[in-house]
This record gives C-alpha cells, structure tokens and sequence, in this order.
C-alpha cells in the first residue's frame, strides 16, 4: 500500500487514494453502515476492520498532523 503521506499540500491525490483503498479490499460499506446495524456474531469482524482502516489513515499522514486525529 504505498500512500503518499498526507503533508498539508497534496490534500486532493491523498483523499483519492484513500478513498479507493477501502473498496479494493472488500470494506467499503464498512464505511456506510451504522455500528448498530451490526449483529453480535458479526461485532468482532467489524471491530477487526475498523482498526486495520484506523491504522492505515494513521500511517498514510504526515507526523506533524497526528496530534490533529
């Protein structure tokens, strides 16, 4: 997955590549459907992805703009 880090000046080529990210693997309606849409059987695969898009957004931003997330 080689992100260019978001730096404040490259705002608009980031926000496209992550947005296609969640769709190539399988999680886009990840993204569109409520927590509590989600059954008890399905909860821990739900918790499991919400952490793998967390840590990707926060490894794909500069260092700098961390503290701001």
């Amino acid at each position: 997955m080689p992100f260019e880090k978001l730096d404040g000046m490259n705002y608009v080529t980031w926000a496209l590549d992550i947005k296609l990210w969640p769709e190539s693997q399988g999680y886009a309606d990840h993204l569109t459907k409520k927590v509590y849409d989600i059954t008890l059987g399905d909860f821990l695969r739900w918790k499991r992805i919400d952490a793998h898009i967390c840590m990707v957004l926060k490894n794909t931003i500069q260092s700098s703009f961390k503290q701001m997330f």
